[in-house]
C-alpha cells in the first residue's frame, strides 16, 4: 500500500509537469486513489471473510484487477476530464498491476476477462522468487497452488518485520513524500 501511495504521488507530479497541469491537492489525491483503486476488492473480501487471502481464489485480484477493463474507463475519463486525468488513471492502475505481478501474491489476470490465467513476474510456480521473467497458472493449477502454498501468516511475515518488500515500499513512499515536500516548498 505504501508503494502504491508513493507511486501515486510521484505520478501526479510527473503527469502534471508533462501536461502542464497544476498539481492540486485533488490531482495528487486522485493519483493516490487511482493507484489504490484495484484494491477496493480487498476491502470487500475483508468485510465478507474477515481476512484477506485463503486457500482458494476469492474476491481480491479478480475482475477489478483485470487491466484490460481499465482501457475503456481511461478513455471515458479522457473524454470527460482530459488527457492528464486519463493518464493518471491508466498509469496509476498499471503501476499497481505491475506491483501486484511481482513480490508476494500470485500475480493477476493480465488478459482477463478474455483469459483467466494468472501471470506473475520473476517467480516460480510455488511463489518463490526467480530469475524467470514470466510464469503462468491456468485456473485449475492456480487453485491447486493456493491450496498447497497458502501462507496464513503472510501479512505478519512480509509486513510486520523487516523484509526487502516492506523496506522497498517504505523507501518509495519516503522518496515520494520528500519529492512532494520540495515541490510544495
Amino acid at each position: 500500500m505504501l508503494l502504491d501511495i508513493g507511486v501515486g504521488i510521484a505520478l501526479s507530479l510527473a503527469i502534471s509537469k508533462v501536461f502542464a497541469v497544476e498539481p492540486t491537492a485533488l490531482f495528487i489525491l486522485g493519483g493516490i486513489a487511482f493507484t489504490l483503486l484495484p484494491d477496493i476488492d480487498a476491502i470487500v473480501e475483508l468485510l465478507k471473510y474477515k481476512h484477506l487471502g485463503g486457500y482458494e481464489p476469492r474476491i481480491h485480484r479478480e475482475w477489478i484487477h483485470y487491466p484490460l477493463l481499465y482501457i475503456p474507463v481511461a478513455l471515458a475519463v479522457y473524454y470527460f476530464w482530459g488527457i492528464a486525468w486519463a493518464s493518471l488513471l491508466f498509469l496509476g492502475a498499471t503501476a499497481h498491476f505491475i506491483h501486484d505481478s511481482m513480490g508476494i501474491g500470485w500475480g493477476i489476470k493480465w488478459l482477463g476477462p478474455f483469459s483467466l490465467n494468472n501471470y506473475k513476474l520473476f517467480s516460480e510456480k510455488n511463489g518463490a522468487f526467480s530469475k524467470r521473467l514470466l510464469i503462468k497458472w491456468v485456473p485449475e493449477e492456480f487453485a491447486e497452488t493456493l491450496k498447497r502454498h497458502h501462507n496464513p501468516n503472510w501479512f505478519r511475515e512480509y509486513y510486520l518485520r523487516p523484509t526487502f518488500i516492506n523496506i522497498f515500499e517504505f523507501l518509495v513512499f519516503g522518496a515520494a513524500i520528500i519529492l512532494l515536500y520540495f515541490y510544495l516548498k
